[in-house]
């Protein structure tokens, strides 16, 4: 009888194919941002939405095709907070991310990766960047409530 495979690796896969052949800002193949993001979490959930957290935006791949997939509810749970959606303000887009503890976590290492490989003439991106980092840090530690 054949194994199924654990989701989070089934997570990286899905993540590899969605990504194949995109490039970031900074010419690096697009798959080492999620590769590093989830080598710093050590429990198959986090690992599973760092892979999966640019796959709904970036993809044709949607919320019930992870369903599909066999993705746990927190996965799908904070992928869907993480995925910013089409005409959202970036300011309403983090204060969604902050509510949902799996994908705060997973964003504020998103936006620590992101501002080490940003541009230096990306200082207003940056900045925002920063910000957001220091709000969703700030929920985290239980210092401020969303």
């Amino acid at each position: 009888m054949s194994q199924k495979k654990p989701y989070h690796l089934t997570a990286e896969q899905i993540a590899r194919e969605s990504h194949c052949g995109k490039n970031r800002w900074n010419g690096d193949p697009y798959i080492t941002h999620p590769r590093r993001i989830a080598a710093q979490f050590g429990t198959p959930v986090l690992q599973a939405i760092s892979w999966l957290h640019d796959v709904l935006e970036d993809s044709n791949v949607s919320l019930k095709d992870l369903e599909n997939f066999g993705m746990p509810g927190p996965v799908i749970s904070a992928v869907k907070a993480i995925t910013k959606q089409k005409n959202e303000e970036y300011k309403d887009y983090i204060m969604r991310v902050a509510k949902e503890p799996n994908a705060r976590k997973v964003k504020i290492k998103d936006i620590e990766d992101n501002l080490n490989s940003i541009p230096q003439c990306g200082h207003l991106r940056a900045d925002k960047y920063k910000l957001s980092k220091w709000i969703l840090e700030m929920v985290d530690e239980g210092r401020w409530e969303v």
